[in-house]
C-alpha cells in the first residue's frame, strides 16, 4: 500500500511537472495507426539556438508502432511504446511507458507522468525538416471539464490533475470536436534531428 501511495505521489508530481493530461485508454485503434520513416531517428529540442541535453530516440518497433527512448536534461531515461496515428487529416502521438531507468524513485519527468498506466497524447505538427510536438493543454482541459463535467469520462486528483477514463471511441470523439481550439494544445516543442 505505501510503495502505491509513493507511486501515486511521483505520478501527481510528474503531471505538475510536464503538463500533461493522461488517459488509461488509447487515443487510437489500429486502423488509426500510420507509421512514417522520417520519424526514426535522434532528435533534440533546440531553444535559442541552445541545443538541450534532453533526447528523442525513436526506432521502429513492429509494423507500425515505435519505440521511443526518451532521456531528459537530467540523464534520466523513460521507454515508450509511441502510435503515430491520424485522425481527421491531423497527426498525432499516443505515448505508454514500457520501462523507466533512473535510482530509486528518481525517474525520468515523462516517465513519472506514466507511472500509473496512462496514455499521453501529443499533437504532431510536422515531421520534417524538424519534429513539432504539442501536449494537451491541462488547464483548457480543467477548465472546460468545470464547465461541461460530462463532456468526457474522467476522474480527478486529490491536487486537482485530470485523468481522462473513457473508452478510445469516446475519447476520439472528444478530440475530432476540440482538436480545432486553438488553445486545446499547449505551444509545440521542436526537435531538431542529431
Amino acid at each position: 500500500m505505501q510503495n502505491r501511495i509513493r507511486i501515486l505521489s511521483v505520478f501527481l508530481f510528474g503531471l505538475a511537472l510536464v503538463g500533461c493530461v493522461p488517459s488509461w485508454n488509447p487515443f487510437y485503434t489500429e486502423k488509426d495507426l500510420v507509421f512514417d520513416p522520417a520519424l526514426v531517428g535522434s532528435w533534440r529540442p533546440t531553444e535559442a539556438g541552445v541545443e538541450s541535453k534532453e533526447a528523442w530516440e525513436f526506432s521502429k518497433n513492429g509494423e507500425k508502432l515505435y519505440r521511443l527512448q526518451q532521456t531528459d536534461d537530467q540523464g534520466r531515461t523513460a521507454i515508450f511504446d509511441a502510435g503515430l496515428f491520424k485522425l481527421n487529416n491531423r497527426m498525432f502521438l499516443d505515448l505508454y511507458l514500457t520501462k523507466i531507468e533512473g535510482e530509486g524513485l528518481k525517474v525520468n519527468d515523462w516517465a513519472e507522468v506514466s507511472l500509473v498506466p496512462a496514455h499521453l497524447l501529443l499533437l504532431v505538427e510536422q515531421i520534417k525538416p524538424s519534429v513539432k510536438l504539442a501536449l494537451m493543454d491541462p488547464d483548457w482541459i480543467k477548465n472546460h471539464l468545470k464547465d461541461h463535467p460530462k463532456a468526457i469520462k474522467h476522474r480527478l486528483v486529490s491536487d486537482g490533475s485530470i485523468i481522462l477514463a473513457a473508452e478510445t471511441s469516446e475519447l476520439q470523439k472528444f478530440l475530432t470536436a476540440h482538436m480545432a481550439d486553438k488553445k486545446f494544445f499547449g505551444d509545440a516543442k521542436e526537435l531538431k534531428s542529431k
